[in-house]
């Protein structure tokens, strides 16, 4: 058993930080086969990819869930830019600065009692090794 994301417009979080940390520059989506998390979100890879290993009766099976950030707006925003400082990192000062606060205010609107949450989309594999 496996949990691999969907694609990445499937994910409102990953895809709203990337938009967000673009500055309004048009990025390419990652490479499919290049290991990113989304390298395993096309089900006829995984497929594929599990039979050339000798694994058969191969299942995926969709999940959409909440996924937590944070406890709060400063813990969920902490948590996103250690995590996106690249895409950050490229930005110059003042759209680093529109970017960040973007960011916040994005964050502080999937605020909950539960902490911050955005919906995300993931394949539940199963398999079989023969």
């Amino acid at each position: 058993m496996q949990l691999t994301w969907q694609a990445l417009d499937r994910n409102e979080g990953i895809s709203t930080f990337r938009t967000i940390a673009s500055g309004g520059r048009e990025l390419p989506p990652p490479p499919p086969e290049a290991p990113t998390p989304f390298s395993l979100s096309d089900p006829d890879r995984v497929r594929r990819l599990l039979h050339e290993t000798d694994f058969t009766d191969v299942e995926l099976t969709g999940l959409t869930v909440p996924m937590y950030y944070g406890r709060d707006v400063d813990d969920a925003f902490e948590f996103i830019t250690d995590h996106f400082p690249s895409a950050l990192n490229r930005l110059d000062d003042e759209s680093r600065a529109r970017a960040l606060d973007a960011l916040r205010s994005d964050v502080a609107d999937h605020r909950t009692d539960r902490g911050a949450l955005y919906d995300a989309a993931h394949w539940l594999v199963h398999a079989r090794r023969t």
